[in-house]
């Protein structure tokens, strides 16, 4: 995840007008982003569904950390998309 060094001041370390500049872009892009997280998510927990439900088929082959590897990312998370991502 990119982010800041500690005690990183944005009002002495960016350009004047930086944060204004780019205020409008995170604010846009930011729910898409977290929306998409959160599909991919669902994604992989229906994937994760059908295999388990096939495994269990099979004398239940799937591991522990293959049906619990991923969960729908909260928006008020930020921190656990990046987490979940890497």
């Amino acid at each position: 995840m990119n982010a800041a060094s500690a005690g990183f001041d944005p009002a002495r370390g960016l350009p004047q007008g930086f944060i204004e500049f780019l205020l409008p872009f995170h604010r846009a892009f930011t729910p898409r982003q977290r929306d998409q997280l959160n599909a991919r998510a669902l994604a992989a927990l229906e994937k994760d569904k059908k295999n388990e439900a096939t495994s269990l088929m099979d004398g239940d082959r799937a591991s522990r950390s293959e049906r619990n590897r991923c969960q729908p990312v909260s928006c008020a998370e930020p921190a656990a998309c990046a987490a979940r991502e890497s």
